[in-house]
């Protein structure tokens, strides 16, 4: 369904605050599988209802899969959106994020308003969107919009891995934790399957229980980071990332934020004991021990098997090659007020 805009495009502002809010086009992109969605399907004709009675400025899209993504985008180029509200989780925002910077090449990308909704919404907790569905969020930004209240803006940027943007990568236990959670969650997993398998893990490592053994196996890992080798060795995991968080509220990427134009990328080389006992550290913000890491602008990880299995914004992908991360994207974050 679709309500075409009226209003002129907002003149850009300044780098905290988008002024002029009543002058915004806003096109909302809904991933109707995301969680909520799921749970709510009413919640759809909610944000239709709410983007028909935004007085012109708002444009409504779904997208039943990652290929609607790119006629989405230059749709919502040509009508010349100024904020892109994605209603869905990290891995909605992820595509998102992807097939539009695909789409505007050099051109500067509209504002993100993540509206959350997803299993995941960690992008959303560690730029400071605040709680809530879709539905209210959305309905902040439209009457935001309805008021001329100015909105503030989080400065981030998103890293390019194999060509797939994103905020968060991992590897080695990132990855075989997901895989698990998944597994264990079906057919939806929730955050309360991210807790649980987590304490189950801590338990097991506790105990040099083989649960723990299956999650956190080595993977060997060939890593050059802006071109110095890291040391050849079996890694615990990796872990590379634009924001600080990577779930239940834990934040290893303690560097994340420091410079807008790198991402902190960590290589674990501790047991499973030695991790549980810095998941405190973690969910503090502060530096783990027994730890590589750097802010960089590349890196290439590779596996010398040549298969690499990694995650990206909570999503599972495997390379029959290495793997590159770069700097990808700078983009702008809309906090709903």
């Amino acid at each position: 369904m679709t309500v075409p805009p009226i209003a002129p495009c907002a003149p850009a502002g300044s780098v905290d605050l988008v002024p002029r809010a009543r002058d915004r086009r806003v096109g909302v992109l809904v991933n109707p599988r995301g969680m909520y969605h799921r749970r709510h399907p009413e919640a759809l004709g909610g944000l239709a209802r709410m983007v028909q009675s935004s007085r012109g400025i708002g444009v409504l899209a779904i997208s039943d899969s990652i290929g609607d993504l790119t006629g989405i985008a230059e749709d919502f180029r040509r009508r010349e959106i100024d904020v892109l509200a994605v209603s869905g989780g990290d891995g909605s925002l992820s595509h998102a994020v992807t097939a539009f910077a695909d789409v505007y090449g050099e051109r500067p990308l509209p504002r993100i308003a993540p509206l959350r909704g997803g299993t995941m919404n960690t992008v959303a907790d560690a730029c400071g969107v605040p709680r809530g569905n879709p539905v209210s969020l959305l309905g902040r930004l439209v009457a935001a919009s309805a008021s001329g209240d100015p909105a503030r803006v989080v400065h981030r940027r998103a890293m390019r891995i194999n060509g797939q943007c994103g905020f968060l990568f991992g590897m080695g236990a990132a990855y075989n934790f997901l895989e698990a959670y998944y597994a264990e969650g079906k057919p939806y997993p929730t955050p309360w399957t991210a807790a649980r398998l987590l304490g189950r893990a801590v338990l097991s490592a506790l105990v040099g229980g083989s649960y723990v053994r299956r999650l956190t196996e080595p993977v060997h890992v060939d890593a050059a980071v802006d071109g110095v080798s890291w040391p050849r060795r079996p890694y615990f995991g990796f872990a590379a990332g634009t924001i600080d968080q990577m779930g239940l509220g834990f934040r290893p990427l303690y560097r994340a934020c420091e410079t807008d134009d790198r991402f902190h990328i960590l290589g674990f080389v501790c047991t499973p004991v030695q991790f549980a006992g810095q998941l405190l550290r973690a969910r503090r913000g502060l530096p783990m021990r027994h730890m590589t890491d750097a802010l960089a602008a590349e890196a290439v990880l590779s596996c010398p098997e040549g298969r690499v299995r990694y995650t990206i914004d909570g999503e599972l992908f495997e390379s029959c090659g290495p793997v590159t991360l770069v700097c990808g994207p700078k983009l702008r974050i809309v906090i709903p007020s």
